[in-house]
């Protein structure tokens, strides 16, 4: 599974690379990377408290150009509100969520029961969690 929707400078800091060509780009550049011709799911990072908005669908429509030329297999989404999972169910088939969650942290909890919850889609869930203190989450 690959991300996009970011990217680091030079000095490490992450930067939104979420315009539609620099999704596709992302997906090139992942694509190249592991050396592989079709990325089996790419999940959309949804960065800065965005809304679902029109916006996102556009940054989703990237992501079914990329899977209707056969460079993904599915579209998943990450670091999403319960709000922007429902809009992307409505859009496209969504194969994969990953939220940060945790016992301390469980804000994305609405966003894991719709996921678990997909209807006839089928739909997997999976948490992140940092390892080691001071990290920032992207």
């Amino acid at each position: 599974m690959s991300k996009v929707a970011a990217r680091r400078d030079d000095s490490g800091a992450v930067l939104p690379y979420d315009e539609h060509d620099q999704l596709l780009s992302g997906i090139h550049d992942n694509l190249t990377t592991l050396g592989v011709e079709q990325l089996t799911a790419v999940n959309l990072r949804v960065m800065d408290n965005a809304t679902p908005d029109a916006r996102f669908d556009d940054q989703l429509g990237a992501l079914m150009t990329a899977r209707d030329e056969g460079l993904i297999g599915g579209i998943g989404v990450s670091n999403v509100s319960h709000a922007h999972l429902i809009r992307a169910l409505e859009i496209t088939e969504i194969v994969c969520v990953q939220n940060y969650f945790n016992l301390a942290s469980r804000d994305s909890l609405p966003s894991w029961r719709s996921a678990a919850h997909c209807g006839s889609r089928s739909c997997r869930s999976a948490p992140w969690v940092f390892l080691a203190r001071g990290t920032t989450r992207c």
